[in-house]
């Protein structure tokens, strides 16, 4: 188990999780922005597991991804084949809680990020979606800082995992997942529809500058649009 500390902008936001084995991976708040608690691993979490405040953003499962998708009037999972994350791994090195990290790179969905991961703990996963290295992800953060993770706590004990509870509300979610592609129709929907009222709230005659419509979201663009263009 894996805590991570979540960045905006720079600035702390919350801790996030990974539950990980060689098999599967769930990648998790508990509380999130708005708990406060000072946290010093996932094992002082679970004494107090509330599943109202539990909610897993990605899950690798059965050689699939599942992706949670928040709107104002539903919560619901979508599901991809588990996307190829191309890394290029370099010499350079540096110590990270004590354990030898490497740094690696890559272009994944829009935005460029850099890895710090170590081999001496054996996982191909890491946070959120950035899986696909030979080692786990000790920090991590795109070009631009708005999406950092930095490790702050491992527990490595293979009995520490997500309640029961926990693990039969998201299989129950994910046997509802809706296509991956059809969930981002629906998410851009939503964006363009929130752009609109925006600029109709301005006086007539306002011009915009034009911004790509997912330029804030952590996935920018996809694979599939680069295979749709002429």
């Amino acid at each position: 188990m894996a805590e991570y500390e979540f960045f905006h902008y720079d600035e702390k936001q919350y801790s996030e999780y990974l539950a990980f084995n060689q098999e599967e991976s769930y990648f998790f708040i508990h509380g999130g922005a708005f708990d406060k608690t000072d946290r010093t691993d996932y094992s002082t979490v679970s004494k107090n597991f509330n599943i109202k405040k539990f909610s897993a953003s990605v899950v690798n499962k059965n050689n699939k991804t599942y992706s949670r998708f928040s709107f104002p009037a539903k919560v619901f999972y979508a599901m991809e084949d588990i996307p190829e994350v191309k890394w290029q791994i370099t010499d350079e090195r540096k110590e990270i809680l004590g354990y030898n990290a490497r740094k690696a790179v890559t272009e994944f969905r829009g935005r460029r990020y850099t890895a710090w991961f170590t081999m001496e703990i054996m996982s191909h996963y890491g946070p959120w979606k950035l899986n696909g290295l030979p080692g786990l992800i000790l920090e991590v953060s795109d070009s631009n800082n708005a999406y950092k993770y930095v490790i702050k706590s491992l527990n490595l004990n293979t009995d520490l995992w997500i309640p029961e509870n926990a693990v039969a509300y998201v299989d129950n979610e994910m046997a509802k997942a809706i296509p991956f592609k059809d969930a981002v129709t629906l998410e851009n929907d939503k964006l363009q529809n929130n752009l609109n009222k925006i600029m109709a709230s301005f006086p007539a005659g306002t011009s915009f500058k034009a911004s790509p419509l997912r330029s804030e979201m952590k996935e920018v663009s996809f694979e599939w649009e680069a295979t749709q263009k002429p």
